[in-house]
């Protein structure tokens, strides 16, 4: 399909004007013939039918648009009509990062901090669900009329099964991990694009330059020269971190991309930037440059500092296997040899069967990925000469707002047994960081103005919702307590619950309903049926329901979509303070001020077990997560830890001597947190009920206590109005 032949309406988008165009698709504004709303039309110019890839488009787009998070570009429709397919999606007023910031541009420290913590929070969501994105650069980074950072092109990505089968995938040379060009891509590449990415803004260049081949050849052999010897004013423990994720072992990066952004912002000492500091400007209309059906890898690619890498050349993991093989071998005749002043060319029909591209607005390059074992990748050391013209003698200076920094001269001398990324200098290696001890305050959240009742962790660790007395539910950064969103109430707010996609936040209140907003697109849920105060709400395990508990004795559970009552369960004489779902979303448990736990089947509402080893009200209760043990806090000052089916009491710890109000399982299930109104939590091995660590940070009442996904930290909300994160583990 071309633009001279596109039609001037797809679906209910009326198509405005051109964007940009890409080596698949073409992106259009358009805008809603009934709602007159805007949005970026996505439209892929091969004809799908005859190139037999409709059940491939359809199936790949209904795995991109159930991506709901809150900085990945959202899918609103798709659709084939006639013999064009195209995708509805947000459109982003402000472009892209790299439209913000053109090449070589040194950004602040706290720019980088924040978008970095964006990118990975929305990549470790997409490898929770088995999606790897292959392509992260700053110029499939969008930002939001609301300043938000959008990762973008999740576009029509292989299925596993096809990955394997053609053995295609994709990404950006410069920004392309060695296991990516050896064909065995994994979601730690996507940690080694986001920290090429972050390096590129910290010092404004890439640390591997030249041609297509050299390029390739440093991913997989060069050590990066140091960020500091661009720039020396990055603090020592900022280039460990961002080296660490550049490492060519993907075991040898950080565990995940968001652990890689938990490292940075914690080396840096400084609070990522806040979206209200944020003055993007918007950027001039353009009329895009048309590209030919056949995409080429040019070796001019790639030479200067900071290169915008739109026109970079986008590559497949074939692609980059030959041209090892080229640098290693260089056999005449090869298919894919490359010859200086010669560019690659590559069909848009073989491209186009290896990545079925259309969301992507530049190069399309991501892929759904099988995450299944595989054994690390070898790491190959091509045995090439580099010619010493095609490596700048000199770099040029980056830029930034204040004056710019002339970067050092690097060695122009070509390496013969390994290729070496140049390095201006070689600064004296980085002081490590000592570890935290277990028990150190990290961050103190003050943004509620009255007591906090409930806290709880995002499932990819790097966010913190928390609820109180001021009628708020508040949205923050678990890395320096910066604040995301305020949610208002119209009453207190008992308890909060992440969902487990991480896109919605449910809320308990004193208002008598549960309220479930939805952070990626601002909708708004309410449960409505209760007679009596709401204590207490939980996420069933595959997200689609919400348990609530409440002071009219009853639990109801509704339907997380719409808010519709679906049960409710009568069997408690007092008031239910908490619910928790079983792990396997069989069975839910409910502490009551009956003083005792109910566990009951969710389909039938019988009651399975009635647990009654407390003394008094029962105000807590949390399912280990193997499923095997439940936990429950009391009146009676003591914790008790059971079997989940059974009934019968394995430990009570009586370390706590008043009131347990909040428990929570490490997500190993071998230890407890619970915290009390004695002012303390208090750290125990479930199995023996020994006391492990007492956290005294708090001044009065601790009411909630939640373990982060990564079993490292606590946080605890007290009635001084704070909420605690604290290093529990070294």
């Amino acid at each position: 399909m071309t633009q001279t032949n596109m039609p001037h309406q797809l679906g209910n988008y009326r198509l405005i004007r051109l964007l940009g165009r890409g080596g698949f698709a073409d992106v259009y504004l358009g805008r809603h013939i009934h709602l007159k709303s805007y949005a970026a039309v996505k439209v892929l110019r091969a004809n799908i039918s005859a190139e037999g890839l409709e059940d491939l488009f359809r199936q790949e787009a209904q795995t991109v648009a159930e991506l709901t998070h809150p900085n990945i570009v959202r899918v609103l429709d798709f659709d084939v009509q006639g013999d064009t397919a195209f995708l509805v999606m947000d459109y982003a007023p402000y472009g892209s990062l790299r439209k913000q910031y053109p090449p070589a541009t040194i950004l602040p420290l706290d720019a980088v901090l924040s978008y970095v913590r964006q990118m990975a929070s929305a990549l470790y969501y997409a490898h929770q669900h088995r999606i790897i994105h292959r392509d992260v650069k700053p110029e499939n980074m969008l930002v939001a009329k609301d300043a938000r950072i959008l990762l973008s092109d999740f576009g029509l990505a292989l299925l596993a099964q096809s990955s394997q089968r053609t053995g295609e995938a994709a990404g950006t040379v410069g920004y392309v991990a060695p296991e990516q060009i050896e064909g065995k891509p994994r979601p730690a590449s996507d940690q080694y694009a986001l920290a090429i990415t972050a390096y590129e803004w910290l010092c404004g260049t890439r640390p591997f330059k030249g041609t297509f081949t050299e390029i390739t050849v440093q991913h997989l052999s060069a050590l990066p020269p140091p960020l500091r010897a661009y720039e020396p004013s990055i603090p020592a423990q900022v280039e460990a971190v961002v080296l660490q994720a550049l490492e060519k072992d993907p075991a040898d990066r950080f565990p995940n991309v968001q652990e890689f952004a938990t490292a940075l912002l914690s080396a840096t000492g400084v609070r990522p930037r806040p979206r209200s500091s944020e003055r993007f400007v918007m950027p001039q209309q353009q009329q895009p440059r048309a590209k030919p059906d056949t995409l080429v890898l040019s070796e001019a690619s790639g030479n200067r500092r900071g290169e915008d890498t739109s026109n970079m050349p986008t590559i497949r993991d074939r692609d980059l296997a030959s041209v090892r093989t080229v640098v290693q071998q260089e056999p005449e005749g090869s298919r894919w040899s490359i010859r200086p002043g010669q560019p690659l060319r590559i069909s848009r029909r073989t491209v186009l069967l290896g990545l079925a591209g259309v969301i992507g607005a530049g190069t399309v390059a991501i892929a759904f990925a099988s995450m299944h074992s595989s054994p690390p990748a070898v790491r190959v050391l091509a045995t090439a000469t580099v010619p010493s013209g095609h490596v700048p003698t000199a770099l040029p200076s980056a830029t930034r707002t204040a004056s710019p920094t002339k970067a050092p001269t690097p060695d122009p001398a070509p390496t013969t047994t390994q290729v070496q990324a140049p390095a201006p200098t070689q600064p004296p290696p980085p002081t490590p960081t000592p570890p935290t001890p277990a028990g150190t305050l990290l961050v103190t959240y003050r943004g509620h103005s009255n007591v906090v009742y409930s806290v709880a962790w995002s499932p990819d660790g790097l966010r913190i919702a928390s609820g109180g007395g001021d009628k708020t539910m508040q949205e923050w950064y678990a890395a320096d307590g910066s604040n995301a969103a305020t949610y208002n109430r119209s009453a207190a707010v008992d308890f909060v619950a992440w969902s487990p996609d991480g896109a919605r936040i449910a809320s308990a209140s004193d208002d008598k309903t549960v309220q479930i907003y939805n952070t990626a697109i601002g909708s708004l849920v309410t449960c409505s049926g209760h007679a009596g105060s709401v204590h207490s709400a939980a996420w069933s395990p595959d997200g689609r329901r919400i348990a609530s508990g409440s002071s009219d004795n009853t639990v109801k559970i509704w339907g997380a979509a719409a808010g519709n009552l679906l049960q409710t369960y009568r069997d408690h004489t007092g008031s239910v303070w908490g619910v928790v779902w079983s792990p396997d979303g069989t069975r839910v448990a409910s502490a009551s001020s009956d003083n005792t736990v109910k566990v009951w089947d969710t389909t039938t509402g019988v009651t399975q077990l009635t647990y009654t080893g407390h003394s008094s009200r029962v105000i807590f209760v949390a399912w280990s997560p193997d499923g095997r043990r439940i936990v429950s806090g009391s009146d009676d000052t003591t914790a008790q830890v059971w079997d989940a089916a059974t009934g019968n009491l394995l430990i009570t710890y009586q370390g706590h001597n008043k009131t347990v109000y909040g428990v929570a399982w490490s997500p190993d299930s071998r230890y407890v947190a619970s915290g009390s109104v004695d002012t303390t939590v208090q750290v125990w091995d479930a199995a023996s009920g020994a006391t492990q660590l007492v956290y005294r940070g708090h001044s009065s009442f601790v009411f909630g206590v939640a373990w982060s996904p990564d079993g490292k930290r606590v946080a605890s909300a007290s009635d001084d109005r704070t909420v605690q994160v604290w290093r529990v583990w070294q």
